[in-house]
């Protein structure tokens, strides 16, 4: 019978929730655009524009369909237009060469101006490969 009650007792502690709140400062930002793209010279330039979002946001991610993109290929002008499919995502008729620098620069309303610049490496050549495989037993 005594085991019973300490059996009880330490269920009824068990279950018992706790709750503390925890106040952080977060502060609200502006929200900034984001560019994120991977360039490669065996394609054409593919990219995609949206907005930075609070870490707390549990809304779905916006991207920007309408947003005026500039490419430069080692500080000129690409003479391409990027276009715009309508979710935010780019794609530009051209393939990048190695060994150039490319830029991007894209303005938007009520954001500044982002800028990201990358220049193209030659592609890695692997030699050889090798692995094993686990067991799923």
């Amino acid at each position: 019978m005594k085991k019973l009650i300490y059996i009880i007792i330490a269920s009824a502690i068990a279950l018992t929730a706790c709750e503390k709140t925890l106040d952080f400062p977060f502060e609200y930002k502006q929200p900034k655009l984001v560019l994120n793209c991977v360039l490669s010279n065996a394609s054409q330039i593919e990219f995609t524009v949206g907005r930075s979002m609070h870490m707390l946001d549990t809304k779905e991610i916006v991207m920007i369909p309408d947003a005026d993109a500039i490419i430069f290929e080692d500080d000129k002008p690409l003479q391409v237009v990027p276009v715009s499919n309508g979710d935010g995502t780019y794609y530009v008729a051209y393939i990048p060469m190695v060994g150039h620098t490319y830029k991007f620069q894209v303005p938007k309303d009520k954001c500044e101006t982002i800028e990201a610049e990358v220049k193209m490496a030659a592609p890695t050549t692997i030699n050889s490969l090798s692995g094993k495989l686990k067991s799923t037993d």
